[in-house]
């Protein structure tokens, strides 16, 4: 049987000069390959135009094509009109391409403006809307607002909202989209890259000292991701904890990078601190199996993917109990959480997860990649064929 052409959109994916934008996107898209032919859009903000001339505005990517027009928007402001710039800087490559060779579906990841540009030109090209939400994008909405009924009008012609959890679907119904609409479906995990190694060949690898008690942070920086929270904490481990050699490594990056350098330099444990900037995935895998823990203290979330990838290394992991995180504690005891913005809980936790032997925890039941887009097609191929 031939196989159906799917468009993905998303500004979450890849490009030359942000090779670790929304890896999560490619993942999932190589694991759909399996089942679609699949065209990617994937808009670079303007913003970025003094770096754009390091994008091609097409590439290829496993075979697919990945187009990278311009995204015209307006920072900061007329937030409600930013679904109306997606569609217009995207529109004129979608349907150039499907003139070329007609999209059987279209497929986006991320609620606004991806998913209501996507819709209004699934709905001109008359084809089937699918689109995917993560966490922020739905967990920023509040009931009456207008970039709530923007944002909720525009994927009102989806056939199905893919939620990566069951706290994001609820949150989706409180907002008035109706149950039939929404699937749940967890995110996968590359098992051939995040997976559990020997902790001292991991520590070998990435240079550290093989007796370090080691919290590991992967992710954007950004306040919102409890940072502030995890430096105070961080601060009071060193100053309680005698002996131990206690070391802060931060992975990613972002626009609280130079705050969080300067709570962590006040409160005199910078040098203990590395900040790593952006990882590849195999460099992420690596850091984790070297790490104590892992600590991902955010006040909103999804279901992060870092959870899952330091769970499926066997990890130990301490997370705020917000979003989707609760639903992955009957998968593993090696998930310990806390409440958002709670310093003494965390510290607690940590000390929790650094003094006491979890080598008998478990992760089970984490799906892959092929088993999420095994389910992602069952849905698209109910509407399609």
């Amino acid at each position: 049987m031939t196989k159906k052409r799917l468009l993905f959109v998303s500004n979450l994916f890849p490009n030359p000069l942000e090779p670790q934008r929304g890896t999560f996107n490619q993942q999932q898209v190589a694991a759909l390959k399996k089942f679609y032919h699949i065209d990617i859009v994937a808009p670079v903000a303007w913003t970025l135009c003094e770096r754009k001339a390091g994008i091609p505005s097409k590439r290829e990517f496993d075979g697919s094509a990945v187009y990278h027009p311009t995204y015209w928007y307006t920072p900061g402001l007329c937030r409600s009109w930013y679904g109306r710039f997606f569609l217009r800087s995207i529109q004129k490559v979608v349907l150039e391409a499907h003139k070329a060779n007609p999209f059987d579906a279209v497929f986006a990841s991320w609620l606004y403006p991806d998913g209501w540009a996507a819709g209004k030109l699934a709905q001109i090209m008359g084809v089937p809307f699918f689109v995917k939400v993560h966490g922020t994008d739905v967990n920023r909405l509040k009931c009456g607002t207008l970039m709530t009924k923007v944002s909720i009008e525009g994927i009102g012609g989806a056939e199905r909202i893919f939620s990566v959890s069951g706290a994001l679907k609820s949150h989706l119904m409180s907002l008035g989209v109706l149950e039939r609409k929404i699937k749940v479906i967890y995110n996968g995990v590359d098992q051939k890259i995040f997976y559990p190694r020997p902790k001292d060949t991991a520590r070998q690898s990435v240079g550290v000292d093989g007796q370090s008690q080691i919290i590991l942070f992967v992710g954007n920086l950004k306040k919102e991701k409890g940072l502030g929270e995890l430096a105070a904490a961080f601060s009071k481990l060193i100053n309680s904890g005698g002996e131990r050699d206690y070391r802060l490594v931060i992975v990613g990056r972002g626009p609280y990078e130079g705050e969080l350098k300067k709570q962590l330099e006040n409160l005199g444990v910078i040098n203990q601190v590395q900040f790593k900037g952006s990882l590849p995935p195999e460099k992420v895998a690596m850091w984790m199996n070297a790490a104590s823990v892992l600590c991902l203290p955010s006040y909103m979330e999804g279901v992060p993917n870092v959870i899952l990838e330091a769970l499926s290394c066997e990890v130990p992991v301490v997370a705020t109990d917000v979003g989707g995180i609760p639903e992955l504690s009957v998968k593993s005891g090696l998930l310990q959480m806390v409440a958002p913005k709670d310093i003494d809980g965390l510290i607690r936790e940590l000390k929790f997860v650094l003094e006491e032997d979890l080598e008998e925890a478990k992760c089970n039941g984490l799906p892959t990649w092929l088993e999420n887009a095994q389910q992602v097609r069952d849905v698209i191929d109910s509407f399609v064929f």
